[in-house]
């Protein structure tokens, strides 16, 4: 009361800033905002997290799959892809610099044909293709026996793509590559269509105890004054997920290839 009398302008004031706080907020007690300037920082981590748990359950599933030779269904496998695929951190992974370098091949499989007829010509080029992309995966299957695997390799640089089978034949005391060289381009996709990365496999060796045994180009070239000529194996690579860890690729002839660094194995 002594202060009502004393300062009449104060207390009116204070009155006054009170009610401009609300009914139930003092001048003392409002809520100091919450800064803001993090947002995005916190969204981008938790994006790298589930990212993180996403590849954690991808690579959980090969496993299984790996355990279980004769399993056919890849349904669970192909939903963990397609988590990853909606959560691809790279714009345009086709034409990204982070695709070159050497990638270890984790998985691959065909999980569908891919829809269409194909003329003599085209299902023979279909078949070499098959055939060269994945013997690297065929040769070394069992981690025991006369042939060990030793890693299945896929180094692009400079419009290059090479495959390489690395196993070693114990009984001999000997280690072998097997390797598909070839061209690889960037090209563009269909209407409406990203860009994708066109294959071509130039030739095919064997390397046994440090030395070329064999070596087969894969390409005729013609004479001159002749129209024709024999092309390698032709194929389509589609990169629906890139980051610096995991890469993963859809052939065109259905093949899913998941790959990582070499470091992150």
């Amino acid at each position: 009361n002594f202060r009502a009398r004393r300062f009449p302008m104060l207390q009116r004031e204070l009155q006054l800033r009170n009610k401009k706080a609300g009914p139930s907020q003092s001048i003392a007690s409002r809520a100091v905002p919450k800064c803001r300037c993090n947002a995005r920082t916190r969204s981008s981590s938790d994006v790298g997290s589930l990212i993180a748990l996403k590849k954690a359950e991808l690579r959980q599933t090969i496993r299984e799959l790996e355990a279980t030779p004769s399993a056919s269904d890849t349904s669970v496998l192909a939903s963990k892809i397609k988590a990853l695929n909606d959560l691809n951190p790279t714009p345009n992974p086709n034409e990204s610099p982070k695709l070159n370098g050497t990638w270890v091949l984790l998985y691959t499989k065909k999980l569908g044909q891919a829809a269409g007829g194909a003329d003599f010509f085209q299902a023979l080029s279909g078949s070499l293709y098959e055939l060269v992309y994945m013997v690297a995966a065929a040769v070394g299957k069992s981690g025991s026996g006369a042939v060990r695997s030793r890693g299945n390799f896929q180094t692009f640089a400079a419009n290059t793509v090479i495959n390489e089978s690395r196993f070693e034949i114990p009984a001999l005391g000997q280690d072998g590559v097997i390797c598909v060289e070839g061209t690889a381009e960037v090209v563009p996709g269909g209407a409406g269509q990203p860009s994708r990365l066109k294959a071509m496999f130039t030739s095919f060796s064997l390397t046994l105890g440090g030395k070329q045994r064999f070596r087969l180009p894969l390409t005729v070239l013609p004479t001159p004054g002749s129209p024709f000529a024999l092309s390698g194996p032709v194929g389509y690579v589609d990169t629906s997920f890139l980051d610096d860890e995991l890469r993963i690729s859809t052939g065109d002839k259905g093949s899913v290839f998941i790959a990582v660094r070499p470091k992150f194995l």
